[in-house]
């Protein structure tokens, strides 16, 4: 019975993954175009901070935070991270970190917004199980008119071919 319960928790924690990663995505950037090295430096840097801090907040289940310093207020892309971290809690799952590569960073020559694709890893920790997981996402950034990034969605692009 244990081993049942703990496949559920394991299915529902990947289902919301799935839906945080994928049910953000339906707008479609334009063209992109390589962007200067040090707009790649400061986005790069921005989605690198994201993600530690994204991982600290879910396991502290303190997501609010979040919304302030990296998203857009209100959006779809941040209520899929609140139920993903409301999710692990209830499964008592933790996050770990375990790589994370900025590959490119691009513009979208329509809006102007950012494209960081990066490969990741994190491991996924419930009770004595642990779940290695690695994708390959695309990170959509907005700036603001006052410069500072926000996170728009997060694309998984682990099973597309460029």
């Amino acid at each position: 019975m244990a081993v049942t319960s703990m496949w559920k928790r394991q299915v529902a924690v990947a289902l919301l993954a799935a839906a945080l990663l994928g049910g953000c995505s339906d707008p479609k950037p334009g063209a992109l175009h390589a962007v200067p090295d040090e707009t790649a430096e400061r986005v790069s840097a921005f989605v690198t901070s994201y993600k530690q801090d994204m991982v600290a907040a879910v396991n502290d289940h303190e997501l609010a935070q979040l919304e302030a310093d990296y998203l857009l207020p209100n959006t779809s892309f941040f209520h899929a991270l609140q139920r993903y971290g409301e999710e692990l809690q209830k499964n008592g799952s933790t996050k770990e970190l375990v790589s994370f590569e900025v590959e490119n960073v691009y513009e979208d020559d329509k809006e102007g917004d950012y494209f960081a694709d990066v490969i990741e890893q994190v491991h996924i920790m419930t009770d004595d199980q642990v779940d290695d997981i690695t994708r390959n996402v695309r990170y959509w950034v907005v700036e603001g008119a006052d410069q500072s990034l926000r996170l728009y969605t997060i694309i998984d692009r682990t099973n597309e071919s460029d």
